[in-house]
């Protein structure tokens, strides 16, 4: 995992980012925000992945954001969307 991108980035592979996604949905908070849903679950290990807000650290944190249909992702990403 190389943070030369600037984003966060997610350990393993896209089925395992899909099931981290499925977790987070199922079981994670819920919040409003306009017209998206942010669900974030914390897993608590840092399994997830390496979140850029705290400089690139293992994070237990998911965060998915939803369109209010709740079907197209609008995002997904290892670490919190709201502190």
């Amino acid at each position: 995992m190389s943070p030369a991108s600037g984003a966060s980035q997610y350990y393993g592979s896209f089925h395992a980012v899909r099931n981290t996604n499925a977790y987070t949905f199922n079981f994670g908070d819920r919040r409003i925000r306009g017209s998206q849903i942010y669900f974030e679950l914390n897993f608590r290990l840092p399994i997830v992945g390496l979140d850029r807000d705290e400089d690139f650290s293992p994070t237990g944190y998911n965060t998915l954001i939803l369109e209010s249909d709740c079907r197209t992702v609008v995002t997904s990403y290892p670490g919190i969307a709201i502190h």
